[in-house]
Order: structure tokens, then C-alpha cells, then sequence
């Protein structure tokens, strides 16, 4: 369970059971109680071979006040009959229920570059944890082993929160030491207790956990991301709002990511090494490397207004703006601590689309086909360029992944095709 909850606030708790006797059990209870309230009993319809281990969670429960609160867990029943032994059948966790407490997010930065042979193993780790989770902002900086083709700037420069020996792939959460909780780091001498933020990929398990221990944390400021992008001449500008629930003791700084997804590239340890989808990769920052002092109004409120020109190589239906706010303490790697995170994708649309009576276009592939009668098409790339004309055919291959525009008697539409591996989505 999660030790610090926003009161009011649903949430669910996660265990785990094992089987130790020599028959299956076919549903159980699970009784919990919340500090004095009085016990709520879940019956679980799920089988348990003997020796096996299941998961259980239990949703929709929430606190009504603040306080500090014990939870106490309990498996009560088994297949309708009392356990002979139920000395390890009860489990309690202490919450603290908040109301100055605002939604967790957590800024995960890994750390992979496209000579790593290992790092394909590593997204598909956390792909698995992560997915497109809303409570968890993605940042793939193209630095710590070596450097490539989408490694920005400001990646080169975070490289020094490995504290001297570098390596991929690598993980950091809220820019946070959690070698407490278990994170391993790497030396010359192999794996030690991670001395910087900068922690191992060891396994999921462990991962999984480091990143639910990072989610269970207290945020005491929140943030909302706002944007508009001119297509037109390729600007984005961006407002981070929000308020500070708690007088911060140290200064803070706001800092501001774009990143980008859906790229195809080169990957050493991938199957499909010269085709490799790269995603969440860090372009460049809106904010100075290291963040942009804050100032709050007195009731902890705060804005702040960025804009920036795209350049013509990104495709910004495919990029992402993350917002964070930190500490930053150029004497200590250990005293850099994510506050609380927010993420929003660019909003983008660079044309309407018009209806045409006469044609209709769409893609299969990398072919764009046309239907009905018409004289002449051009297709463009976003940046403007012409890419191909055609006259009347009724189908023709865009060789190139990426977003085009096209203008068929005058008529434009808009198409994205994207390459996925071997195979290809649009």
C-alpha cells in the first residue's frame, strides 16, 4: 500500500499469498481494517495449487481524515474453513492520509545508448512496468555508454550523476539514492550499493519495486502543463502551473523536457538491430540544464511561460513535454530530489483536412493510394520540402517513414506513416 495518501483520495492494497498446505484452495478472504474502523472482508474467487504463490489487490478503498493509520491484513477464511495455522496469515502496514498532498508522479530517466547490447532487454523491462502508465513521466537520455545520434546536450551533462564510472543501461528515479531500498550501482569491481542516484537494471522484480517505492512517496506540490503549437512556423509554447502545498526549505528549480517516440534507428542486442523503434528520447530542454529557479506566490502558487521553435527533424505528434521541479546542489548528487513530476503530449495538428468529393486517400503500408479522378499531387515533407509528385496514378510508395502533407488538385490531407520493426503502422 502506498504510505502516503491525499485523503479522500481512492487506493488499493497488493499482496501476496502462498499456499503452504497440500490441497488447493479455490477463493479466500481478505479482511482488512484502517486504524479503529471496523474490519471490511473481501471474498477472492482465485485457485491456489498447493506450494503456488498469487497476487491479490483490493481497489476502491479510501480514508476519510488525515492521520497516521495502521492497516492490518488478514487472510480469515479458506475454502469456507479456518486455516490450521494462522500465525502468518496477517500482515500490517502504517499510511499517513494527507490532505495538503498532491497526485505522485515520478520522472524516470534511464540511461541507454544504441551501442548498448543490453538496453533492448532493458525497455522491454520496463515497457512491461511502465506501459504508458499516467503516474510515471519516461525520459531516455542517449548517454553512459558512449553517445549516438539522439543524445542531447543536456544527456552529456547528467552523465555526472554517475559520480565517475559510467555504464548502460541505467536508471534513475526522481533523481533520488535508493540504496536503501535496495539499488545496486556498478564499479570497475562490479556491483556495489548505489552511491548516486544512477542505479542498475538487475531485474524486473527488483525494478518493479524500486519504482512502487518511488511511486509511494509524499508530493507536496503540484503541476499542470499547458501548450500551443504554431505549425506554422513550428512553435511551442508551453505553461507550467501549480502550487506549493508545503514552504520548501531549499531553493527549487522548474525544469522542462521535450522528448520524442517512434523513431527508427540503429540498436546493437535487438533482433531487429537497423530497425529499431526508439522511444521517450530526450530532444532537448526548455529550461536551462539544470532548472530555472522558482519563486512562489504567497499562497504557493506558481507559472511560468516557455516557448521554443521546433526543429524541422522532430515530429512533434510523437513528442511529449515532462515537467518537473527539483532540488539542485551542484556540491551533491545526492541532494537533487524530484519533487513531483507532470507530462502532456504536444496537442498538433498542421493542416485541416479538407473534403474532397472527387478523391478519397489513405495509406496501406508504404503506399499511399488515391481513388477517384484527378490531374496532379504533391506530397511534402513537414519541413516543406516537395517529396515526389504524381500525376493521376492511382497509388504510389513513400519510401521514408514520418508525417507528409499532400495536395491533390489542390486539396490537402494529411497521412503518417511509421515503420515499427519489420513491419509498419499508419
Amino acid at each position: 500500500v502506498k504510505e502516503y495518501l491525499r485523503t479522500g483520495d481512492e487506493f488499493s492494497i497488493k499482496g501476496t499469498i502462498k499456499n503452504h498446505g497440500a490441497k488447493a484452495i479455490d477463493f479466500y478472504d481478505v479482511q482488512y481494517q484502517i486504524g479503529d474502523n471496523a474490519p471490511v472482508t473481501v471474498t477472492l474467487d482465485t485457485r491456489i495449487e498447493p506450494a503456488s504463490i498469487e497476487e491479490f489487490t483490493i481497489e476502491g478503498i479510501k480514508t476519510d481524515a488525515d492521520g497516521k493509520f495502521d492497516i492490518v491484513v488478514t487472510i480469515t477464511d479458506l475454502d469456507g474453513h479456518t486455516d490450521e495455522d494462522p500465525s502468518n496469515n496477517s500482515l500490517t502496514a502504517t499510511i499517513y492520509s494527507m490532505s495538503n498532498l498532491a497526485t505522485r508522479k515520478i520522472l524516470l530517466e534511464q540511461f541507454s545508448t544504441a551501442q548498448c547490447s543490453n538496453c533492448p532487454r532493458a525497455h522491454e523491462i520496463l515497457e512491461t512496468i511502465v506501459g504508458d502508465g499516467e503516474d510515471v513521466a519516461w525520459v531516455i537520455h542517449h548517454a553512459g555508454y558512449g553517445y549516438d545520434t539522439f543524445t542531447a546536450d543536456a544527456s552529456r551533462k547528467y552523465v555526472a550523476f554517475y559520480g565517475g564510472y559510467t555504464y548502460a543501461p541505467a536508471l534513475m528515479l526522481d533523481r533520488t539514492n535508493l540504496a536503501e531500498q535496495g539499488a545496486l550501482g556498478s564499479s570497475t569491481n562490479g556491483s556495489i550499493p548505489s552511491q548516486t542516484p544512477i542505479f542498475q537494471i538487475t531485474s524486473e522484480n527488483a525494478t518493479r519495486k524500486l519504482i512502487d517505492y518511488s511511486l509511494s512517496q509524499p508530493a507536496f506540490v503540484s503541476l499542470n502543463i499547458e501548450e500551443t503549437y504554431n505549425a506554422e512556423n513550428s512553435e511551442l509554447q508551453v505553461r507550467v502551473s501549480g502550487k506549493a502545498l508545503v514552504e520548501f526549505s531549499d531553493a527549487t528549480f522548474m525544469n522542462v523536457f521535450l522528448t520524442e517516440s517512434g523513431m527508427v534507428n540503429y540498436q546493437s542486442g535487438a533482433s531487429n538491430a537497423n530497425d529499431y523503434v526508439h522511444n521517450h528520447a530526450l530532444r532537448t530542454t526548455m529550461t536551462p540544464t539544470w532548472g530555472d529557479e522558482m519563486t512562489y506566490n504567497e499562497d504557493g502558487t506558481f507559472e511560468k511561460t516557455y516557448s521554443l521553435n521546433l526543429k524541422s527533424a522532430w515530429n512533434p505528434e510523437n513528442m511529449e513535454i515532462v515537467a518537473f521541479i527539483s532540488n539542485y546542489n551542484e556540491d551533491d548528487l545526492n541532494d537533487c530530489i524530484v519533487h513531483n513530476a507532470e507530462k502532456k503530449k504536444i496537442t498538433y495538428s498542421s493542416v485541416e483536412s479538407i473534403d474532397n468529393n472527387k478523391c478519397n486517400v489513405w495509406t496501406n503500408g508504404k503506399t499511399v493510394c488515391i481513388s477517384g479522378e484527378y490531374k496532379h499531387a504533391e506530397i511534402y515533407a513537414m519541413d516543406g520540402r516537395l517529396v515526389k509528385t504524381i500525376d493521376a496514378a492511382p497509388s504510389f510508395d513513400i519510401e521514408n517513414a514520418g508525417i507528409y502533407i499532400i495536395v491533390v488538385d489542390g486539396v490537402t490531407t494529411k497521412i503518417a506513416i511509421k515503420y515499427v520493426n519489420h513491419s509498419m503502422i499508419f
